[in-house]
């Protein structure tokens, strides 16, 4: 037959588990109460962002009305410029090749569409009955 567990030892568990407990309690409420701090820093940080982002906003939407091109950079127009100009040289190239070719081979497409055109066959068509 077991002995029963004196009320000391009982006692002297409960305690350890209770302590274990209390710790284990404490250290996830000072996690939480980190965290929620980390998380207020950050919420403040991005509405002080948000608030210079929404001021600069309001302060060009007068200019925008005035002058929709007074938003873009000045970054990107020097860009924009750049390749609408390679854009261009590219065009003129292409323009003056297919002028080239026009100008080598217009004789040649004339003298074949007007070859084609008097060329006459006098004969009647398959459908066509003869009287």
């Amino acid at each position: 037959m077991s002995v029963p567990p004196q009320p000391q030892v009982i006692l002297r568990h409960s305690s350890r588990f209770t302590a274990k407990f209390i710790d284990r309690t404490q250290k996830l409420k000072d996690a939480r109460s980190e965290a929620q701090k980390d998380i207020d820093t950050y919420r403040a940080q991005k509405e002080e962002e948000f608030k210079a982002f929404e001021g600069k906003v309001y302060s060009s939407m007068f200019h925008l009305l005035s002058n929709p091109r007074s938003l873009i950079p000045s970054q990107h127009e020097g860009a924009t410029k750049t390749k609408q100009s390679a854009v261009d040289k590219e065009t003129d190239e292409k323009l003056a090749i297919l002028k080239n070719s026009y100008q080598t081979n217009k004789d040649d497409v004339v003298k074949k569409l007007l070859d084609r055109l008097l060329l006459v066959k006098t004969e009647l068509h398959p459908n066509m009955k003869k009287l």
